[in-house]
């Protein structure tokens, strides 16, 4: 899928609870797959130490002849508080906001006002954003403020990290081809004070959902959009860091940290080959504006996207090879070792792209001049899917690859391109996003209706009936209470099928049960041989 990334920020949508352990055992259901949409996303409650106490990660700076200029990266709102009054106004909020660490992030106040003779005294105080991997930014300038802000340093600064051999790939120097600039970069460790993700409940994982899924400015929507699929399935995401001791502490603060991603080698043809891809804990940044390149770090501070996004740049060749569009069959069976990833397109249903299981390489790249092939939609489960010849006959099927514990996502590709008339409806196109849900006749309305996500985090559809606390959830309160949305930006929201038709151009299906993935006994099958197939004209 290619992808427009001239647009982006914010993140977030929805999902589940504990992830499940490995094994052979049958999990029960409830315990398979995260529900469609979280109503109380889960959050790390680290209690905040207390200030000066032994071990406390609080650092708190002074900025005298600062411009006072001061706003939140990550897309949150700054929430401010005003106090105005008279003499020992600043002074008692200096002692507030020294006192409270986990409520303020920062305060200002002009200098001169801070002498205690002057009558009149206001000051600001700013609280900590509600999405916890939001970060402060200051304007550099001078000026006649003072500017007090707390930084978290959570692991221990003065931990060498050693090399882990894919510097050359990850520290690439990213190029964007929409605006023809060249990104440098550098490695930055999280948490460690070095600017990046400085936030006391830093984890490789909390509750693991599609919505710890938000990308960058890289343009790799098809595959964050598989990474969110996955991310339906916890026990997917920690089988493939399996082989990372101690990965539920992770990251510790007195040595560097290793994370060891399981991936697979496609080029070891008729079978894929086990690849575990060791990644030191930097993360690569912009050298001039210092955000972080690629996928962003939860709205709950879970790095585990970022390590597994480095994992695929290091495997994949680089930011170039993997930033600028590709295939989401192909990144899924990277992360499976399944031959058996199909794209279909929605014009006439057929299979287009190479044949399941063809041999590529690692390279996630979209190919020009792919066919379409006369190729049977696979089975669900053993369970025989009928062609589709119409919508109703693909919603059937794409119903059945639901229930059978498939991971899908699908595409938009170009209407009229990404003008201002295609962005006002709120689908974009050239882009790809994960399809979460399909469900059929929901309370017996007669309406089919389907959950998709962006994999920006942010970005729905504010056109149609069922849009976020649209006019059709008034109208079927039976469906309100089927489905249960949640109406707010956090980049998922439900179509009707007329709509999912209208939008949609081709569907990508992994036909793997996430639930026999996850077993310690799963291996890939052997690879199919390329056979001779019937082009469509």
């Amino acid at each position: 899928m290619r992808d427009t990334r001239g647009m982006r920020d914010g993140l977030r949508r929805v999902h589940r609870g504990d992830p499940r352990e490995l094994s052979d055992a049958r999990p029960k259901e409830a315990e398979d797959r995260a529900p469609a949409q979280n109503h109380a996303p889960a959050q790390n409650h680290s209690p905040a130490r207390a200030v000066g106490a032994r071990g406390s990660p609080w650092v708190l700076k002074t900025s005298p002849g600062h411009s006072g200029a001061v706003w939140f990266k990550g897309g949150d709102k700054c929430e401010e508080v005003k106090r105005r009054g008279g003499r020992g106004t600043i002074r008692n909020a200096i002692a507030d906001f020294k006192a409270h660490p986990d409520k303020y992030v920062a305060m200002r106040y002009w200098t001169d006002m801070h002498d205690e003779d002057r009558e009149e005294q206001d000051c600001t105080l700013f609280h900590r954003p509600t999405k916890q991997s939001s970060s402060l930014a200051c304007d550099k300038r001078s000026g006649g403020w003072t500017v007090l802000e707390w930084t978290c340093r959570p692991l221990r600064p003065d931990v060498e990290v050693k090399d882990d051999g894919h510097e050359k790939r990850w520290l690439q120097p990213y190029v964007k081809e929409d605006r023809g600039e060249t990104v440098k970069t550098r490695g930055v460790s999280p948490g460690r004070g070095q600017g990046l993700a400085d936030v006391q409940s830093l984890c490789l994982w909390n509750t693991i959902s599609p919505n710890d899924l938000n990308q960058g400015y890289v343009g790799n929507c098809y595959m964050i959009s598989t990474f969110a699929a996955l991310a339906e399935w916890p026990g997917a995401i920690k089988k493939l860091f399996r082989k990372t001791k101690g990965a539920d502490e992770m990251p510790r603060s007195n040595a560097a940290n290793e994370y060891t991603i399981t991936l697979y080698d496609l080029e070891s043809a008729p079978v894929a080959w086990e690849v575990d891809v060791v990644v030191n804990e930097r993360l690569a940044v912009d050298v001039d504006s210092g955000d972080k390149l690629g996928v962003s770090i939860s709205d709950c501070c879970e790095l585990w996207p970022c390590y597994l996004e480095k994992a695929l740049v290091a495997h994949c060749g680089g930011w170039n090879d993997i930033g600028h569009g590709g295939n989401e069959g192909e990144v899924l069976r990277i992360l499976t070792g399944c031959r058996n990833a199909y794209n279909f397109t929605l014009k006439d249903f057929a299979r287009c792209g190479n044949i399941a299981g063809a041999k590529r390489g690692n390279r996630v790249q979209k190919r020009n001049g792919e066919g379409r092939y006369r190729i049977p939609w696979p089975s669900a489960n053993g369970k025989p899917v009928v062609q589709p010849k119409n919508q109703d006959g693909c919603i059937d099927a794409l119903y059945a690859y639901d229930k059978a514990n498939y991971p899908m996502c699908c595409s938009a590709m170009k209407r009229d391109g990404n003008t201002a008339a295609t962005l006002a409806d709120g689908f974009i196109d050239n882009h790809a996003y994960t399809l979460i849900r399909v469900e059929k006749n929901v309370a017996g309305s007669g309406i089919d209706m389907l959950l998709v996500r962006n994999p920006w985090g942010r970005g729905e559809l504010t056109r149609g009936r069922f849009v976020d606390d649209g006019p059709g959830w008034k109208k079927h309160r039976e469906i309100q209470k089927a489905l249960r949305p949640v109406f707010e930006d956090d980049g998922a929201f439900w179509l009707e099928k007329s709509e999912f038709f209208e939008y949609v151009d081709s569907i990508c299906v992994l036909a793997l049960d996430m639930t026999t993935f996850v077993k310690s006994s799963y291996k890939p099958t052997p690879m199919l041989k390329l056979c001779p197939q019937v082009h469509y004209p």
